[in-house]
């Protein structure tokens, strides 16, 4: 959203329901991993931003659970959409539903 649209850290925290510090901080994190333009790529799987206002879990988690239950896709083609370990999906899945969040 910073990159492609513009979007002020302010302006993504109130999408997202988070705090501008946080989207700050997750924002640096990412230019540090990735420093070049984040690419944009068409995909047939479309997550709308109210998913990210759940706080009770995180943004990952609220990704994770929307594509598994939602989309009905499997750990494995999660991990490759996110470029994750299919055991770190897992993991992440197994703690939301820990965490007994009202979906």
């Amino acid at each position: 959203m910073k990159e492609n649209l513009g979007f002020s850290n302010k302006k993504i925290a109130s999408l997202t329901g988070r705090n501008s510090k946080d989207v700050w901080q997750a924002y640096n994190s990412a230019k540090y991993k990735l420093p070049k333009r984040f690419d944009v790529k068409p995909s047939r799987y479309f997550i709308p931003v109210s998913v990210l206002k759940n706080k009770e879990l995180s943004i990952l988690e609220n990704i994770v659970v929307c594509l598994k239950e939602k989309f009905g896709l499997s750990y494995h083609e999660i991990a490759v959409l996110l470029k994750r370990d299919d055991r770190t999906i897992w993991t992440v899945y197994q703690n939301s539903l820990k965490k007994n969040v009202k979906r």
